[in-house]
């Protein structure tokens, strides 16, 4: 943001100051800018989610549990993860169920079921 000659030297902290209050819609990627020139690549940069290494550390008592937000949909990682360690829905050692009303008590049953045998259960 290029500013009048009498406020060039402010610091970077006063310029995101000054885009808050002037132009709350360009906030976000001002901080970003701000916290990468400042702290480096790390505190900005998703490391991208591996699905194997991720298989690799879960056991039928430590399962995997994904929390997700909107515009997040890990089924296609899932799914291709089951395939190459040989849980299919063809063996019944992988399942997908999409939840919604009246489905609690098909989910319940299956996760009983697919716990004991240290299957792949999605909900």
């Amino acid at each position: 943001m290029d500013l009048p000659k009498s406020h060039k030297e402010i610091t970077e902290f006063h310029k995101l100051m000054l885009i808050k209050i002037m132009r709350p819609d360009r906030v976000i990627y001002a901080l970003k800018t701000f916290i990468r020139s400042k702290f480096g690549d790390r505190y900005i940069d998703s490391i991208p989610f591996n699905m194997d290494k991720t298989n690799s550390e879960a056991t039928k008592d430590n399962p995997i549990l994904f929390l997700l937000f909107p515009g997040v949909d890990p089924t296609a990682d899932v799914q291709n993860a089951a395939e190459r360690a040989g849980k299919t829905t063809d063996n019944n050692k992988f399942k997908n169920i999409s939840m919604g009303q009246g489905r609690e008590k098909l989910a319940a049953d299956s996760l009983r079921l697919y716990a004991e045998r240290g299957d792949w259960l999605f909900l």
